[in-house]
């Protein structure tokens, strides 16, 4: 340590005083350097050559301007020697000072100059005595510590510094951004303000492990802020262990990870959800691929239906021919032209099935076009009705007003020929036809039926291209292309067909109102 010495201590005038001085500075840990008025070095301690660098030979004789003064602080030495020459003989000079002195290399040394000067007791001389320390270790010491304060106080981790028993010692800008409390606020009190009363116990077990010396890891934990919010934090602490190996603190670091708590949350449940639907996905695909299946056998089903459709009137129309042609049967012109009748409708049968063949295969590459004109949708049904010419057609009657539609009249009566087909084929025995008035700016005319209806677990595949709803014995199977065909057409034309079960089996068909023929 630097003391200072009393005025007269280094006081001497003959060689045995200047060795009773070398004896007495020759151990001392700061550098001693003694100069006389002229600004001569006359000592130069051991402690003086390792802070300077020059040894106490090259030292006695120079001048302390030559040899230790910066040159650009010359000017404020010189000022200073005149002052320490100007003394009077009984005035003392007593000075501390921060300088910056020069080293044997030309470097500038940061040292602590103690300075003060005697009168020399038996020539009369005046002295100037100086004890000097390095401060570079010192000043680099303090430099770590101004900036490790600066970088605790600038984190964004609430840091917090505690004594043995505790108590809030330091608390930088980051804990009062995280818990809320300014730390004026904070320094004083208690660590636990911050802790939940349910993770008390936690704090108790922390303590112990610092108590002990032991440092502690990264851990995620809540604390509480002035608000009383819970927190999301990682927190880690160490102990503070004085020079003895005592414990006399501790430090902890609080790390807020709500943001990152909220993402793995975030990311749980998307992980969820992917998982959902990876199943919905699959239980989906697995359906498809039944759907697939059902549609590869349902297409080998087609191709035998259709030939089988095909074959059916083909049949009956070469067998009424070659009857017509056996001139040995004796058919009078009446019997002959039940035969051409029947030629006839058979052939309108072929004729059919291959436009809905030809529809079918339009409607999959986007060919398929229809007309837009003003159509009676109760004449429609007549005109089916008579081209149908059964004895089951006989029956069923058109009930309802001459609703007028914009349509394609060849298209309609398609759909109609379809419905009452199917309404025949799978229906019950009381079909009749319904044209009610407009909804929604749409004319409709339905055909119904009294049979049991489509199944419900079938009813919403009943539109899709080559599904057959249910079959009955002793019908020849469609190919079902019928109802998908049927529905692609009213859309076309703007319009729906949709199915429903109220008090008799309904398929409704619906089209956009022709307003002026209403009106009119």
């Amino acid at each position: 340590m630097i003391h200072d010495a009393p005025a007269g201590a280094l006081a001497f005038t003959a060689g045995e005083e200047r060795a009773q001085l070398r004896m007495l500075t020759q151990f001392a840990p700061d550098g001693v350097v003694v100069m006389d008025e002229s600004g001569h070095i006359i000592e130069w301690n051991p402690s003086a050559e390792s802070i300077f660098g020059w040894s106490r030979e090259e030292a006695i004789g120079s001048t302390v301007a030559d040899l230790l003064v910066v040159p650009r602080f010359r000017d404020s030495y010189e000022r200073w020697f005149r002052r320490f020459r100007s003394l009077a003989r009984d005035e003392a000079l007593t000075e501390r000072h921060r300088l910056l002195g020069r080293a044997r290399d030309g470097s500038e040394i940061a040292v602590e100059a103690t300075i003060w000067t005697t009168p020399s007791s038996r020539v009369g001389r005046r002295l100037c005595n100086a004890f000097i320390r390095d401060l570079t270790s010192f000043e680099h010491a303090e430099w770590m510590q101004a900036r490790l304060a600066a970088i605790v106080d600038a984190s964004e981790d609430g840091i917090i510094g505690t004594n043995h028993t505790g108590t809030i010692v330091a608390w930088n800008r980051g804990a009062e951004r995280l818990y809320g409390y300014s730390a004026g606020e904070a320094i004083g009190r208690d660590v636990s303000m911050v802790v939940p009363t349910d993770r008390v116990a936690e704090l108790r077990g922390l303590r112990a492990k610092l108590r002990r010396g032991e440092a502690i890891d990264p851990f995620d934990t809540v604390r509480l802020s002035k608000a009383g919010e819970r927190l999301e934090v990682s927190l880690s602490l160490s102990p503070h262990i004085d020079a003895a190996g005592r414990v006399n603190g501790a430090s902890s670091i609080a790390r807020d990870i709500s943001g990152r708590k909220r993402l793995e949350e975030a990311t749980r449940r998307l992980n969820e959800e992917l998982e959902e639907r990876v199943e919905q996905r699959t239980v989906e695909l697995a359906r498809a691929n039944e759907r697939l299946e059902a549609l590869v056998a349902s297409k080998t089903d087609f191709v035998a239906s259709v030939s089988h459709e095909l074959r059916t009137p083909l049949t009956s129309v070469i067998g009424f021919a070659e009857l017509l042609m056996d001139g040995s049967t004796g058919l009078d012109s009446a019997q002959r032209h039940d035969i051409l009748g029947e030629i006839a409708d058979q052939g309108y049968e072929l004729a059919n099935i291959v436009e809905d063949l030809l529809i079918a295969a339009r409607a999959e590459i986007g060919d398929l076009q229809v007309s837009r004109v003003s159509v009676n949708l109760r004449e429609q049904a007549a005109q089916v009705l008579e081209s149908m010419r059964d004895h089951e057609t006989a029956s069923i009657e058109v009930a309802g007003p001459g609703q007028h539609a914009m349509a394609d009249p060849h298209r309609v009566r398609q759909i109609l020929r379809n419905l009452l087909t199917n309404a025949i084929r799978y229906g019950g025995s009381r079909i009749s036809i319904r044209v009610g008035e407009p909804e929604d700016g749409l004319a409709w005319i339905a055909v119904c039926d009294d049979g049991v209806g489509i199944p419900e677990d079938a009813r919403s595949e009943i539109f899709d291209p080559y599904t057959r709803a249910h079959e009955r014995p002793g019908v020849t199977e469609s190919f079902g292309l019928g109802l998908a065909i049927s529905r692609d057409l009213a859309r076309l034309m703007g319009g729906d067909l949709v199915y429903a079960r109220t008090d008799c089996t309904e398929f409704r068909l619906s089209l956009p109102v022709d307003d002026w023929r209403q009106q009119a």
